[in-house]
């Protein structure tokens, strides 16, 4: 999961981009950052039940697994949680504490910072990120169209 995003933001809480553009937040380190004291994967799971937060929707699951030793121990595997930017402000809004407001903050100025870019770029890396943007998406729908094109050809050979 990790080698297929991007740190686009690593001020307060680093927000990262997945190969399919969306802006995604480690869900251990909102967590840590929010200064929660329960265990991380019991407040993770209540939060998710409580707000009926959705898989793949509101938030990826994957599961992580950590090498211990060369003779095994210490092996264990975790779930790990990468969580929507709006879910990730609706967390810190429950939170309800200064922390979960500032990272709050936070998130929304870094959405207003690249509406900004987008909207009205100010220097040349500016373009060239908006124009990356558009490669990175017309590449995507060129690969659905392709695959599209490949199920079709499949059909009329069968």
């Amino acid at each position: 999961m990790k080698q297929s995003l991007k740190i686009i933001d690593e001020d307060i809480v680093h927000i990262y981009e997945n190969n399919k553009g969306e802006r995604l937040v480690n869900a251990r380190e909102l967590h840590e950052r929010l200064g929660n004291k329960r265990q991380f994967a019991n407040w993770i799971k209540q939060r998710i039940d409580h707000y009926k937060f959705t898989e793949n929707e509101d938030f990826i699951r994957f599961n992580n697994f950590v090498k211990g030793d060369e003779k095994g121990y210490g092996n264990k595997s975790t779930n790990e949680y990468y969580l929507t930017v709006d879910m990730a402000k609706e967390l810190c809004m429950v939170e309800n504490n200064d922390n979960g407001r500032m990272i709050r903050k936070y998130f929304i100025e870094v959405e207003k910072r690249y509406r900004k870019i987008v909207d009205s770029p100010q220097n040349i890396f500016d373009v060239m990120r908006i124009a990356l943007d558009q490669i990175e998406e017309n590449e995507k729908i060129l690969n659905k169209h392709t695959e599209e094109i490949e199920n079709i050809k499949k059909k009329i050979d069968v």
